[in-house]
């Protein structure tokens, strides 16, 4: 009986110890969206939300400015490391209806608050 006791308080601690470390580990980005005006758009670190990524390794950063029909949009948030990763599903999406949406920038990180950095508009794609 003794044993199982002991078990149990070593699962609890151990279990503590991996939340402790997952909740460490756990990715910050900053999550805003808004028009090529918008404060989001202009890289204003006081306009975004700071958000910890779902995911554990295999969280990134990403910020975007796309065109959609006649809107344009820009985006800063949370996606995951995949194969194919999350922007060439944006050029994907792109190749298979031209006409529908313009990618200006597409750009992932993996870093801390990475996609804090500068107006999307800096790094615009030809």
């Amino acid at each position: 009986m003794k044993m199982v006791k002991l078990e149990i308080l070593w699962l609890c601690v151990f279990s503590v110890l991996i939340l402790e470390f997952c909740q460490a580990e756990a990715l910050q980005c900053y999550e805003c969206k808004g028009g090529p005006n918008s404060n989001c758009a202009k890289g204003v670190i006081s306009s975004m939300k700071l958000v910890e990524c779902p995911g554990g390794s295999l969280a990134m950063c990403q910020q975007t400015d796309i065109r959609a029909k006649n809107y344009r949009i820009f985006g800063r948030g949370c996606t995951y490391s995949s194969n194919p990763d999350f922007c060439t599903l944006i050029y994907r999406l792109l190749i298979q209806n031209p006409s529908a949406m313009k990618v200006y920038s597409c750009n992932t990180c993996s870093t801390p608050k990475c996609n804090r950095h500068g107006s999307l508009t800096e790094s615009v794609l030809q």
